[in-house]
């Protein structure tokens, strides 16, 4: 089962994947942060030393971005924060339509198997880039995360740091490293296509979500969330009444093939959703078939 942390990492990338990068800057902060919460914590400490990292820090983690030298806080990076921000708004347009891709692909192996050769080929691409440098570690991972790092995430002042360092060439080896390690055929992912017809946008399932968030699609969840509200209004009028009918005119009632027809779909449509009024419909079909 996720944890709440894989399923924010998920809903990120569906948010970059739906996303007008260019004229929404909030959703580029946003998925900087996606990108920071998906790092393995020794991909990190490459601040300093490579691009990736740094521009993801700059959108989610300014503050890793400056360190002290001789007593005062200094700017680590080599490059620029305006050439760094340049280069991760470039890369973040350039693999939009290919992550799309690759995320569509996974919601359905089978009935996106159009997207296949593509998807797999971006995949296999970015998990080359992938490399650990800086020589072997000296502990286990689970060991080193706490032996390095404080409770709150900072580097300890005595660590001796680093033992290694996990290097990405793009910010698509980020993503590509997460689902790598995420997805395993059989399994199901966490996203499915947005259920309005022609809308095309992913969706995170959390919380049984089958809309995506623009204002058309919110439009005809809410109409569906209204239609569904009246059919169960009219379905509980329905069994209500006949439960409170007197015994001999109840099962006259319930006799007739229209209302056993009736209170099968209404058990049928139920069952999920409103589980009492499944269970009603199912008493009354069964005193029918008692009787």
């Amino acid at each position: 089962m996720l944890n709440a942390h894989k399923r924010q990492i998920w809903s990120g990338l569906v948010d970059y994947a739906n996303a007008d990068l260019e004229s929404n800057s909030r959703a580029l902060k946003d998925f900087g942060q996606t990108l920071f919460e998906s790092m393995p914590w020794m991909a990190h400490t490459a601040t300093g030393l490579e691009d990736v990292p740094e521009m993801i820090a700059l959108e989610a983690k300014r503050e890793l971005l400056f360190g002290e030298v001789r007593g005062k806080q200094a700017w680590i990076p080599l490059k620029a924060e305006e050439e760094l921000r340049r280069q991760f708004l470039q890369q973040a347009l350039e693999y939009q339509p290919q992550v799309r891709q690759l995320l569509r692909w996974l919601t359905n192996l089978k009935g996106n198997r159009q997207d296949r050769p593509e998807a797999f080929r971006f995949l296999l691409e970015h998990t080359k880039h992938i490399e650990f440098e800086r020589g072997d570690p000296a502990f286990a991972p689970e060991e080193e995360a706490s032996r390095y790092f404080t409770p709150g995430g900072n580097l300890k002042e005595d660590a001796d740091f680093p033992y290694r360092t996990l290097s990405y060439k793009d910010i698509a080896d980020v993503i590509c490293d997460f689902i790598h390690n995420e997805f395993e055929p059989g399994s199901v992912v966490p996203i499915q296509l947005c259920k309005r017809s022609g809308c095309g946008n992913l969706v995170a399932t959390f919380k049984k979500r089958e809309y995506c968030r623009t204002a058309i699609c919110d439009r005809e969840r809410q109409k569906r969330d209204s239609d569904l509200a009246q059919r169960k209004n009219r379905d509980n009028v329905f069994v209500s009444r006949l439960r409170g009918m007197p015994l001999a005119l109840r099962r006259k009632k319930t006799r007739q093939p229209e209302t056993i027809q009736r209170l099968r779909q209404i058990e049928n449509d139920w069952k999920e959703r409103s589980q009492s009024l499944a269970k009603h419909a199912l008493k009354l079909l069964t005193e029918t078939q008692g009787n």
